[in-house]
């Protein structure tokens, strides 16, 4: 198994570059903000994390491993998201425990698991 801290580092950048280019997007060229786009832009970088797992691993890792890299991820995202909301919207903070928002959550983690799976996919292709 690869080093988690070393893939979360990376996949966390990952999302904060890619959250900053959105509201960017958003701001300035009329982007919508949607649900969606944030599940996507929060599961895309995991492909990237999935490539470098098989990389670093040197071989195939087993259902355990990539469960936990999965889990590993998510908790990374959560930790993103509850100190961008606690920094820049705490009356949020209410609201997160809400059905829509824990339904949310759950598409992530299965977006993530599946974006792993490509990028594992890809890696092994070549």
């Amino acid at each position: 198994m690869p080093n988690l801290s070393a893939l979360c580092l990376r996949y966390l950048m990952w999302i904060v570059a890619l959250r900053v280019l959105h509201i960017l997007a958003v701001q300035f060229l009329g982007l919508p903000n949607t649900l969606g786009t944030t599940v996507i832009l929060a599961a895309a970088p995991a492909a990237d994390t999935g490539m470098q797992a098989l990389r670093r691993a040197g071989g195939v890792l087993d259902r355990a491993a990539w469960g936990q890299l999965a889990l590993a991820l998510f908790g990374t995202y959560l930790a993103m998201e509850l100190v961008v909301i606690g920094l820049f919207a705490p009356q949020l903070f209410a609201t997160l425990l809400t059905m829509p928002v824990l339904i949310v959550w759950g598409l992530t983690l299965a977006m993530i698991m599946l974006f792993l799976w490509i990028g594992a996919r890809q890696e092994a292709r070549r």
